[in-house]
């Protein structure tokens, strides 16, 4: 069976230090959560991929899950590889900020 990191290769990498995982996502932080590496030759880290949709999504209930609140845009003009997406990535995924706190039925 294919894996969602197969079938969408730009997927983002859970960094968080106990990952809360469901299915092959991060409740936390809405990133692909790898399987376990065997071990083998160490190899160069390829540059950090996009968000995807439903990456954002995930980021954005599990922020105001967390805060108690939704996320502002100020908060999230983090570069990437930050534990959320870039209000950028938002932007570019939903239209504006506001799309995509209401995707995510923030507000």
């Amino acid at each position: 069976m294919e894996t969602q990191r197969e079938t969408h290769p730009n997927l983002q990498l859970c960094r968080c230090s106990s990952a809360v995982v469901d299915d092959e996502t991060c409740i936390l932080c809405g990133r692909y959560v790898a399987a376990p590496a065997e071990p083998g030759p160490a190899v160069a880290e390829a540059p950090a991929p996009r968000w995807t949709r439903a990456g954002i999504v995930r980021a954005i209930r599990a922020f105001a899950f967390f805060h108690d609140r939704p996320p502002s845009e100020a908060e999230w003009m983090a570069p990437t590889g930050a534990a959320w997406p870039s209000a950028h990535a938002v932007r570019r995924h939903f239209g504006s900020f506001d799309d995509g706190l209401a995707a995510a039925g923030i507000v």
